[in-house]
């Protein structure tokens, strides 16, 4: 069962490139009857290559199966709580899209922050077998994240921007 408090996790983006990657394969968790939700300052992109797990976001529990992508919005509680017996893994983005694209129209970035606020059901999982592009581009953009070499950064800004 889930405790009532909620907590706060803080991102500090790069000025110059406001994306963070959580990549590699040390991101296992397991199941565990406590958990707590948490929010943070920006958005994110959770690549589930691995397992089965209940998405608790904002009021709702969201089913996942392994191979899918989960968005968070900015400010929504949330957390993923993998199926008893079962291990997920993961590779997690953080950014701020809005930050990441500069030279977005001001319209545009407005739109994109009112879409972000509202987000906070189904169209928060990704399935790979629904949605098979988007999921090549988020297992890319984590991958050239790991390596690090070359234009990195211009390519994932591109492909979040896709």
């Amino acid at each position: 069962m889930a405790e009532h408090s909620v907590y706060y996790r803080h991102f500090e983006l790069p000025a110059n490139f406001p994306v963070i990657g959580l990549v590699g394969d040390a991101w296992h968790s397991e199941y565990t009857e406590t958990f707590r939700l948490h929010f943070h300052n920006c958005l994110e992109i959770g690549y589930m290559y691995e397992g089965e797990a209940s998405y608790y976001l904002r009021e709702r529990v969201l089913p996942l199966k392994a191979p899918c992508i989960t968005i968070a919005p900015p400010n929504a509680p949330h957390i993923m709580v993998p199926t008893e017996g079962s291990v997920c893994g993961w590779k997690w983005l953080y950014t701020d899209p809005i930050r990441l694209l500069p030279h977005m129209a001001p319209q545009k970035a407005a739109e994109l922050g009112m879409y972000q606020y509202r987000m906070q059901g189904q169209e928060c999982v990704l399935p790979q077998e629904e949605f098979p592009e988007f999921y090549d581009l988020i297992g890319l953009a984590s991958r050239l994240m790991e390596r690090a070499e070359g234009d990195w950064q211009g390519a994932v800004r591109e492909i979040l921007h896709a």
